[in-house]
């Protein structure tokens, strides 16, 4: 093709046609041009393909590692309930010397600790992958964001902690029964946190820290299994039946139902510590929900679910060692009354359907 382009240009040079030429070689120009054109679009197209199919792989690889992460936290979480039934134990004075002999671990509650490491760095490059996600992945991104907030709160609150475990360790280290362990060591620290009022304040403050790290973890835990619904939704598109059965599959619950007009003494204890759950909009309307705990204490006046919306409902605040954790759902109509209610069951979800 070229040699037959050259003999062209060379005729029409020998015979002088200066114009013909002039118009020729501007045509010529024109092909080469479209030509280059035609294959940076293919090119790109190809670049294009190879970018989403590295996007599904990292979509296949993150899914992986959230339901790692979700077993993470749920073995993390059954770490701190037992600190917090020791907790209550200390601050309710049930323990006793044979509970101490029966585990050297209550000698270190204060300083006793375990961390949350999720793995995130999938998550991370596909939220800098941002701007070449196709638009029906864009709110799996969103939930990937919010995840990393969340990761992020969750950090703060373990530099709360740990820093309250460095301050527990230094107070016990001027005792030297600390670490000594003959009879008269063991029988003075054992005094010390039965009957110190200044160890049972440690152990309270102590235990006001891993509440609130508890707390986040089961927020962190809840956006884990919103990402993975989002994924399957606008990726595998599941329908809400698929998606309660992935539930299922990670053992969690759905809300315990309540006739409106339940009286608060009625309402069993569902949450025995704060936590975070999950609330789904599968109607076609708005919803409006309020939040309280069993006994009417506000968490939330009005909690707006949009049409297919999927987030947390935040727990409810500080109560005390001896509050009430319970959230209350109340599902409104237009005019602020009760259409449905709810009690949240720890790790437990609400989804609302069309008949709601």
């Amino acid at each position: 093709m070229i040699s037959f382009l050259r003999k062209i240009r060379q005729k029409l040079l020998q015979q002088k046609r200066i114009t013909q030429y002039f118009a020729y070689a501007v045509g010529e120009i024109f092909l080469v041009v479209i030509g280059i054109l035609i294959a940076l679009y293919f090119n790109n197209l190809n670049t294009e393909k190879n970018k989403q199919k590295e996007i599904n792989q990292l979509l296949v690889d993150i899914e992986k590692d959230l339901l790692l992460n979700y077993q993470s936290t749920n073995d993390v979480l059954e770490f701190y309930m037992v600190q917090d039934s020791i907790a209550k134990l200390i601050a309710a004075h049930k323990l006793t010397k044979a509970d101490y002999d029966a585990s050297h671990k209550l000698s270190y509650f204060v300083s006793n600790w375990d961390y949350l490491i999720p793995n995130e760095e999938n998550l991370k490059q596909f939220v800098e992958s941002e701007k070449v996600v196709s638009e029906e992945l864009k709110p799996i991104i969103i939930s990937a964001k919010n995840i990393l907030l969340s990761s992020s709160m969750l950090l703060d609150t373990w530099d709360n902690l740990k820093s309250n475990i460095g301050d527990n360790y230094s107070a016990l280290s001027k005792f030297t029964w600390n670490v000594k362990y003959d009879s008269i060591s063991n029988s003075k620290r054992l005094d010390y946190m039965l009957n110190d009022p200044e160890y049972e304040a440690m152990a309270l403050g102590y235990w006001g820290n891993t509440q609130n790290l508890y707390d986040k973890i089961t927020r962190y835990r809840a956006q884990t299994v919103i990402m993975l619904i989002s994924i399957k939704m606008h990726k595998e598109n599941y329908n809400m039946g698929q998606i309660i059965n992935m539930l299922d599959s990670l053992s969690m619950n759905l809300f315990k139902e309540y006739p409106c007009e339940v009286d608060s003494e009625e309402l069993p204890s569902l949450k025995p510590r704060r936590a975070s759950e999950i609330y789904g909009n599968f109607t076609k309307d708005t919803v409006h929900l309020k939040l309280t705990n069993n006994k009417g204490t506000e968490i939330i006046n009005r909690f707006i679910l949009l049409p297919m919306d999927v987030t947390i409902g935040t727990s409810s605040e500080y109560f005390g060692i001896d509050g009430d954790n319970n959230t209350l759902v109340t599902v409104l109509d237009k005019n602020g009354d009760c259409i449905k209610r709810y009690g949240a069951i720890e790790n437990g979800y609400l989804f609302l359907e069309s008949n709601d």
